[in-house]
């Protein structure tokens, strides 16, 4: 990546080579050697206060390795255009400076109030310079710096005052008068019956009996095949352990049994409830000469 990035500043192509040269000292933050070269890289394009940046961070940190040679390198790349650098200066009135909330930005990053007044150097091009406050509406001001060591003072204005929203007040919802008729079909709204439920519950406890019954079947064949296994001959002559396990399948193939009848018989129920129950299309209807209950089975 990096001896690519070198074929494209060769080039001239550094809206190629300086993005990727950023990735390398992504991936190598502490070379120095790399940081340099991005710099070289910035200054090729024309950006020189991103240049500085990047000769000064070099700068640093070759001095904290004891890299003494490339330290002085990158402080005289550093000090070489820093007399060409285009600055801007954010002005921060002091009726200003107690507003609440109150942040500064150029370009997105925050303007730390140490740096209110101060020449900040800028790449030539465009920029945005944008302040916010609590209850505020957002303010932003676009400036151009046009020409290598040009410097933009910009004052920052107070925001305006957010509109407060009043929701509006929405009137009371009376209710709806509802004749005899509407009202019993309101309340007559379908839903399952006495018997339908009854119904559910049985062919619910049916099935589950019958599983448990399963599950009891099961456990009674299992005993029988243990017990055949050298423990009871054909003629049904056992061992003591053969017979424990003869007496347990027999009881468990009782239980089976019993849960079985008892399954089927509430699946029975089930189905004659839900043969017998009501037919959904019953209503009663209200009316001023009495009731009339129609329906059909």
């Amino acid at each position: 990546m990096y001896e690519q990035a070198l074929e494209e500043m060769t080039r001239k192509d550094y809206a190629a080579a300086c993005p990727r040269l950023e990735e390398v000292i992504k991936l190598a933050p502490e070379g120095v050697g790399g940081m340099i070269t991005l710099g070289q890289c910035y200054e090729g394009w024309g950006r020189l206060a991103t240049a500085h940046a990047a000769y000064r961070r070099a700068e640093q940190v070759a001095a904290a390795k004891g890299d003494k040679d490339r330290q002085q390198k990158a402080a005289q790349k550093a000090g070489a255009i820093e007399p060409h650098l285009s600055q801007v200066t954010v002005v921060v009135p002091d009726a200003l400076r107690d507003l609440a909330g109150l942040s500064v930005q150029r370009d997105g990053a925050v303007v730390e109030q140490a740096q209110w007044g101060v020449p900040v150097p800028v790449d030539v091009g465009k920029h945005v310079v944008a302040a916010t406050a609590t209850g505020r509406k957002p303010w932003e001001k676009h400036i151009s710096v046009m020409r290598d060591g040009d410097t933009v003072v910009v004052e920052i204005e107070a925001p305006a005052p957010a509109a407060v929203s009043t929701p509006p007040v929405q009137p009371p919802t009376l209710p709806t008068a509802l004749s005899p008729m509407a009202t019993t079909q309101a309340s007559q709204r379908p839903g399952l019956s006495g018997a339908e439920i009854g119904a559910l519950v049985l062919g619910v406890g049916g099935l589950l009996t019958l599983g448990v019954g399963s599950g009891f079947g099961i456990v009674a064949m299992s005993k029988q095949d243990q017990s055949n296994e050298g423990l009871c001959n054909s003629s049904n002559q056992c061992e003591p352990m053969g017979l424990q396990l003869r007496e347990e399948g027999i009881a468990a193939g009782n239980v089976a049994t019993a849960l079985f009848i008892a399954g089927g018989a509430a699946l029975t129920g089930s189905i004659v409830l839900f043969a017998i129950r009501p037919s959904k299309n019953t209503r009663m209807n209200v009316g001023s000469g009495g009731i009339w209950v129609n329906g059909s089975f």
